[in-house]
């Protein structure tokens, strides 16, 4: 039950960045997740004493595994999110595009044809960039 609990809560940590894939979509991921997984083992870890009154052996047991279970979910997770990435990064650079940086549709009549080509390279080279943080997933690992 605790694990289904923290795997729901995992996927709406992550999916949300990865939706938006804005430049810092891994620290959006980071705290937020590292805050969960360390509260539900902590969590844990006083009911396994307290409640159980497990030894310490065991506790080490549980915690590891069930650690080693949430970074096994989130990574699968987040490749399958992965795999749907063009959706997510057209996304981005339609906004990009379409929007000023104040999120305002753009009165493209008033830009120039030249210009026109330059934003649309500008917001092909910051989605690539994006593009090259999806080759690592940059969660912590080992928090027992």
């Amino acid at each position: 039950m605790t694990q289904k609990a923290t795997f729901d809560t995992i996927e709406e940590l992550v999916s949300y960045p990865i939706y938006t894939l804005k430049d810092n979509f891994w620290e959006e991921i980071r705290k937020p997740y590292t805050d969960e997984v360390r509260a539900v083992l902590l969590n844990c870890q006083n009911i396994l004493r307290e409640g159980f009154k497990a030894s310490e052996a065991e506790e080490t047991e549980f915690l590891e595994n069930l650690e080693s279970e949430i970074r096994k979910f989130t990574g699968d997770y987040i490749k399958k999110l992965f795999k749907d990435i063009n959706t997510n990064l057209l996304r981005r650079f339609n906004n990009e595009f379409k929007n000023n940086e104040k999120g305002q549709a753009r009165n493209w009549v008033t830009i120039e044809e030249p210009q026109i080509r330059e934003l649309w390279l500008k917001c092909k080279n910051s989605t690539i960039v994006v593009l090259q943080k999806t080759k690592y997933i940059e969660i912590p690992l080992d928090m027992v």
